[in-house]
């Protein structure tokens, strides 16, 4: 009978330990999906040809945060280079972007961020 009654209190407390890790949340996977981009981004670049960098451009746009004021402008400007074909004009805003914020964003949204 007492194995009987060990088994249940095993069973028992299994089950509460389960309950209890079902109730905590999950860390949440970092978003990578701007770097994601990015890497998109530089092969594109490396392609040769501007144009389909506009869509990128967008992407990343939609992936700004409120504390980068000039994320957006920045973002539409180098649209509007990459509509027009101009690489180098294109490569020139991705430079304004991460000398703005590469730093910034990395250390507060990027992978190994905290």
């Amino acid at each position: 009978m007492r194995t009987n009654h060990r088994w249940l209190a095993t069973l028992t407390a299994a089950l509460a330990v389960a309950a209890a890790l079902a109730s905590v949340p999950a860390a949440a996977a970092p978003d990578t999906s701007v770097k994601d981009t990015m890497k998109k981004m530089q092969a594109q670049v490396l392609n040769g040809d501007a144009k389909p960098l506009a869509a990128m451009f967008d992407a990343t746009k939609a992936k700004g945060r409120p504390e980068f004021a000039n994320w957006g402008p920045i973002s539409d400007k180098g649209k509007a280079a990459a509509v027009k074909g101009d690489l180098d004009g294109a490569k020139a805003t991705c430079k304004e972007c991460h000398d703005a914020y590469r730093t910034d964003f990395k250390t507060k949204y990027g992978s190994k961020a905290p």
